[in-house]
């Protein structure tokens, strides 16, 4: 179990090793992750195998033909979610993201670094 932005997250037990391996148990690190790995859309966040759930508060949107970014902001920091552009979002709209654990990059804090980079391309 990890904790981001102040939520606890369950952290998938190959990543756990891996960091905990490298020397990161209890160390602060910066999480990762593509617009495309986190969802508001329930029925896709359920073919997840790993997901965590998070709230965030729409500050915009951008629209790109049939789809759409959502800049949200969770604890102060601002996050890009990709979704289906006929969703009506209005700004200061609470939004419930989903967010495939399988796909997120672990960051050293001081040197930026991405923790498990080639253990995933060693195992790909």
């Amino acid at each position: 179990v990890g904790r981001v932005m102040d939520k606890e997250l369950l952290i998938p037990s190959n990543q756990s090793k891996e960091l905990v391996r490298k020397g990161y148990l209890n160390k602060e690190v910066n999480l990762g992750f593509r617009p495309n790995h986190v969802t508001i859309y329930k029925k896709v966040a359920d073919m997840m195998q790993e997901m965590a759930v998070i709230k965030g508060t729409v500050l915009h949107t951008e629209e790109l033909g049939k789809e759409m970014i959502i800049y949200t902001q969770i604890n102060g920091k601002q996050v890009a979610v990709r979704a289906e552009s006929d969703e009506r979002l209005e700004l200061g709209q609470d939004l419930t993201l989903y967010m495939d654990m399988q796909r997120v990059h672990w960051f050293d804090v001081g040197t930026g670094e991405n923790i498990l980079l080639k253990e995933k391309w060693q195992n790909e």
